[in-house]
């Protein structure tokens, strides 16, 4: 919190000592979501009855962004984002809200900012999850915006930039760090991103045992060629630590890949990918492995700021318990998404 309060009184004293704020700027905007699921899971005792289940509902938030910039004639700038949301319950909520110190050559932000994703998957889009699927992992457990913290970027040339994320937060009993360093590279219609996550749990009080801790790595490469843009995502991470007894943890490995084309369709967007994830332990036999994909097409309305999406993803997920019977259980899902920009003022 010392080192934000700097940066601000630092930035409120760049942006006095200009003749005026150089750019400034608010919008907003409203998302709608109506979505369908079915979910099928076999019985996990011997002569137990399979789960088959159907769900229709509907979510979305309004968002409002304000950004703002101030640079000097040295090309020294500050600039600052705040993005608020509130949920369809009535919920309050923010994205990214930082400050930022930096030039040509490089930045500095500090408070709620996001880090470079390592983990794309072509579309935002709504993909099913079938019962007892392992998590995915995208190599953003310290990439931030959830927690306090901060990043810096170094950019030696236009083709590579440098970054790390770092993060800190409180989680019940325990306090959170994590460091995320990544490299960022861009030529020729060729980007690639590749990097390390970090992440540790430990207690609050001293004398507590158990602590978790998460190491992972990522990478996503992208190409695009006129129309069409293909993408590959990897990630893989390894969790372990001591439990409150300080015995060790079995270790847990996770390890995801995606694909995914993109193709524009005259003023709309045809997504369609797919990957895999897997679930294995050091010690104990059990395991599971999920395989996901999807299909999508977004599109804008013949009305200035409106937009909508359609998707329909598959999943399908095999659950393997040490002594246990095996599972073969599914997902099938589909989203309408609406969206409108209110559009912005500057």
């Amino acid at each position: 919190m010392k080192a934000l309060r700097i940066l601000l009184a630092v930035a409120v004293a760049m942006m006095m000592s200009s003749v005026a704020l150089a750019e400034f700027g608010i919008g907003a905007n409203v998302e709608i979501n109506t979505d369908f699921a079915t979910s099928s899971q076999e019985a996990s005792v011997a002569g137990g009855k399979s789960t088959d289940l159907t769900t229709f509902s509907q979510g979305g938030r309004v968002e409002a962004a304000m950004t703002g910039k101030t640079e000097m004639d040295s090309g020294l700038y500050a600039a600052g984002k705040g993005v608020f949301s509130i949920g369809d319950d009535g919920g309050f909520g923010s994205g990214d809200m930082y400050i930022e110190l930096g030039n040509a050559g490089w930045y500095m932000r500090a408070g709620r900012p996001e880090g470079e994703g390592l983990f794309a998957k072509g579309q935002d889009i709504y993909i099913a999850g079938a019962p007892g699927a392992p998590g995915r992992y995208e190599a953003n457990k310290a990439r931030g915006r959830d927690n306090i913290g901060g990043l810096f970027a170094f950019m030696p040339s236009d083709a590579l930039k440098v970054e790390v994320d770092v993060m800190y937060a409180n989680s019940g009993d325990n306090n959170v760090m994590g460091a995320r360093p990544l490299v960022k590279f861009s030529a020729s219609g060729l980007t690639v991103k590749a990097g390390v996550d970090y992440y540790m749990e430990t207690p609050k009080n001293s004398d507590a045992k158990g602590e978790v801790s998460k190491l992972g790595f990522g990478g996503n490469a992208e190409y695009g060629m006129g129309a069409i843009t293909l993408g590959a995502s990897a990630a893989m991470v390894t969790e372990g630590g001591k439990d409150a007894t300080d015995k060790d943890l079995d270790d847990a490995q996770t390890l995801s890949l995606f694909g995914y084309a993109k193709m524009a369709m005259g003023a709309g967007t045809l997504g369609v990918g797919g990957g895999m994830t897997t679930l294995d332990y050091d010690k104990s036999k059990d395991k599971s492995s999920m395989i996901e994909t999807y299909v999508s097409f977004d599109a804008p309305l013949p009305i200035d700021g409106a937009a909508i999406k359609f998707g329909a993803s598959y999943a399908s997920a095999k659950v393997e318990p040490d002594g246990g019977i095996t599972q073969d259980n599914s997902a099938f899902g589909g989203r309408v998404r609406l969206w409108y920009d209110f559009g912005s003022q500057m």
